[in-house]
């Protein structure tokens, strides 16, 4: 979610939905997604989330190829590959093998979602 700046517009009042999800939102009748979403989407991590995904040894990230096509990819690193400078930043020092359809997609401009998983198990359970 983008802070506004525009006049007479306060953060509070910014929705973490973009045009297209908001349609489909109305289409549905769903709107009031937006209620909860708005505690829940932040433009910041808080520290659980920063130490949580400095932990991990991989990630799942999605972006468009350069036609414009939606792809997953995972990333993955030595220990300490991925770090959180400050609340609004993750750094990742890891990149698409050669090859993947997402290889040129990272840049600083570009539109991604991150999916953290820890896999821990408990030999209790199934």
């Amino acid at each position: 979610m983008k802070a506004i700046d525009l006049p007479g517009v306060r953060e509070q009042d910014a929705t973490p939905f973009h045009e297209g999800e908001i349609a489909i939102q109305e289409r549905m009748g769903e709107r009031d997604i937006e209620t909860w979403a708005k505690r829940a989407i932040r433009p910041f991590m808080p520290d659980q989330h920063r130490t949580f995904f400095a932990a991990q040894p991989f990630l799942i990230v999605s972006a468009r190829d350069r036609s414009g096509r939606p792809w997953a990819t995972l990333l993955e690193g030595e220990a300490g590959f991925i770090s959180s400078p400050d609340p609004e930043s993750l750094e990742i020092n890891a990149k698409p093998v050669s090859g993947d359809a997402l290889e040129h997609a990272f840049d600083v401009a570009a539109d991604i979602g991150i999916l953290g998983i820890e896999m821990a198990t408990d030999a209790g359970t199934v």
